[in-house]
């Protein structure tokens, strides 16, 4: 993930937010890449706030990444799947008999 940094604000453009976010996932030679250009109105925040925001927002996406990278991270839930009638519990029975599945083919 690559910090964007702050843009600043745009003083001639109204905006629909306080502080408004722009991302984009680019493909680079290291994998995918995260930028992001952090706009805001400087009447409602201050600089070293909305820099300050930025931080916080880079450093919760990184453990997010860190978390999704370990065993056992994530799942379906059922919103994920097309059949209403399937509950959290069915559907990760039906994770572990792929799982188990998967082990045993290779």
């Amino acid at each position: 993930m690559t910090g964007g940094g702050v843009a600043a604000s745009r003083p001639a453009a109204p905006m629909a937010h306080a502080v408004e976010i722009s991302a984009v996932v680019h493909e680079g030679a290291d994998g995918p890449r995260l930028r992001a250009e952090w706009t805001y109105a400087r009447r409602l925040v201050p600089d070293h706030d909305a820099r300050l925001l930025a931080e916080h927002w880079f450093r919760a996406l990184e453990a997010l990444v860190e978390h999704a990278g370990r065993p056992g991270a994530g799942g379906l839930t059922p919103s994920d799947v097309t059949l209403d009638s399937l509950s959290q519990s069915e559907i990760e029975e039906f994770e572990s008999d792929l799982e188990s599945e998967w082990e045993i083919e290779q």
